[in-house]
């Protein structure tokens, strides 16, 4: 614009009295109030890039429309405040939305990482699923139980303080070698130790992945035997039930208190075989067996009667694995 043409603008201004004047406090106000309450409400429903781009457009539209409000009815809308809220709605949504994720997966992985191992809590946090409010729902897992034989004569012969110490030590190479093999642990029953495989993530092979733990447990319980018996003069060994079939899982309890579990006749079942077991025995139901028998030796026991089955059930016991 020329300074000529400048000044006739002013002159037109001044013959026309069409100057220029502020929008009222009390307008820029409403419009800040307005622009909050509207971006406060939408933008922690999107994900960050997503509210990036409504702010973005929120913005540009704020200015046009001020330019437009201020070339055609000589009003100057505020820009500084509105343009100041719009960025510190994003900010704040952002930062908030970030601090909750964080908490939720520090949620998760205090939870479950009592029962799976690392790797599977780390799928769990990449998973879209929202595990902790996780309703029940039926899946087919492998379910291992393992129990130290002989334990009610071990607690009679060794003091509380001894006993515990033993215990401790067995229950943690049981349940390093579980996490080992993307086992998840559901409960500890005294000296038992209940196991379940393909939950609450899925594992591939989980039943070849079950029988190899078991056989590790056998292997690795022999050297901390000898130890064990050196200092307290006794002997750990243990029984281990496997079966595979469809259960019940999810987060089960009260308001209290919540835990993940597995539920069902198949989790009974694993049950029954670990009591049928020998000490130093791996026994399967069939359903295991067929999908490990590839993959393992093993050697058929014969139809076994077990309490809560009408019929018996065909078992195996389990001798080693085949070289890969």
């Amino acid at each position: 614009m020329t300074e000529t043409e400048m000044h006739a603008n002013i002159i037109d201004a001044v013959i026309s009295k069409s100057f220029f004047r502020d929008t009222a406090p009390a307008v820029n106000m409403a419009i800040v109030a307005a622009l909050a309450l509207c971006l406060g409400l939408a933008l922690p429903r999107l994900s960050p890039a997503r509210g990036f781009i409504l702010s973005l457009a929120v913005l540009a539209a704020y200015v046009t429309s001020a330019y437009l409000i201020g070339t055609r009815l000589h009003v100057l809308a505020q820009i500084a405040y509105p343009s100041l809220t719009i960025a510190l709605c994003y900010v704040t949504s952002t930062s908030c939305g970030y601090i909750q994720e964080r908490r939720e997966k520090q949620k998760i992985t205090r939870t479950f990482s009592r029962y799976v191992a690392p790797q599977v809590v780390n799928e769990i946090l990449k998973s879209e699923v929202d595990l902790m409010q996780m309703k029940s729902r039926r899946q087919l897992v492998t379910v291992l139980f393992v129990d130290l034989s002989g334990f009610t004569p071990l607690s009679e012969k060794l003091p509380p303080e001894d006993l515990v110490n033993v215990l401790n030590r067995y229950l943690k190479l049981v349940i390093e070698i579980i996490f080992k093999y993307e086992g998840t642990i559901d409960k500890f029953i005294g000296d038992a130790v209940m196991v379940e495989f393909n939950a609450p993530m899925p594992v591939p092979e989980h039943e070849l992945k079950a029988v190899k733990s078991a056989v590790e447990i056998q292997q690795e319980l022999r050297g901390l035997s000898e130890e064990v018996e050196r200092e307290y003069n006794v002997k750990l060994n243990v029984s281990i039930g496997i079966n595979t079939g469809e259960v019940i899982i999810g987060n089960i309890g009260a308001l209290t208190r919540v835990e993940f579990a597995a539920i069902g006749d198949n989790v009974n079942t694993a049950s029954r075989l670990q009591s049928f077991a020998a000490a130093g025995q791996i026994v399967l139901s069939q359903t295991t067996y067929e999908a490990v028998k590839d993959k393992t030796n093993c050697r058929p026991l014969g139809p076994v009667k077990v309490k809560g089955r009408a019929q018996p059930l065909e078992v195996y016991e389990v001798t080693g694995i085949k070289p890969e």
